[in-house]
């Protein structure tokens, strides 16, 4: 069977290295490392036609032989994850309620809370370099951007619509 692989290419010299290789068959799409380095968070499964089938997993290389679900609802895709720069929040997309909304959770311990973000729609979740603010694009093909106070309980602000995209 053919392994699972995440390559990284490094910059200006264009070699590659494999980053992580599973054994078990299926692709591994939309990868991203935390911010210190020591998960990979990545998308599993389901075409985009497909529904049901896409989940967000992590593994920490050298420490975990098996990804860890990280949010994986039967039935429900998830994808777009979205780290937070200090590494504490996970933003991700969930066709949870019957559309595509958009999340967030703690990370790594991602059962410990929850709260939807958007209320019209969501894709593409992108956090500021500040992690003050969480952008998004609405349902409507608006860009938005959500205010965010840290802490042990997240909250937001005001969604703003910032331009609407063509």
């Amino acid at each position: 069977s053919e392994a699972a692989m995440v390559f990284r290419v490094h910059a200006g010299t264009g070699d590659t290295e494999i980053v992580l290789k599973l054994t078990d068959p299926g692709t591994i799409n939309e990868a991203l490392r935390s911010p210190d380095g020591r998960w990979l968070v990545f998308r599993r499964g389901g075409a985009q036609a497909a529904s049901g089938g896409r989940n967000i997993s992590g593994i920490r290389p050298g420490v975990d032989s098996t990804p860890v679900p990280l949010v994986a609802k039967p039935g429900v895709d998830e994808s777009a994850a979205a780290l937070s720069p200090d590494g504490k929040w996970l933003a991700y997309v969930s066709n949870e309620t019957g559309r595509d909304e958009i999340y967030v959770r703690p990370f790594p311990a991602t059962d410990s809370g929850k709260w939807q973000v958007s209320t019209n729609g969501g894709q593409a979740p992108l956090w500021a370099h500040s992690g003050r603010e969480l952008f998004f694009v609405d349902g409507e093909r608006n860009m938005v951007v959500a205010p965010v106070q840290g802490g042990a309980a997240l909250q937001f602000g005001a969604r703003r619509i910032l331009f609407t995209l063509v």
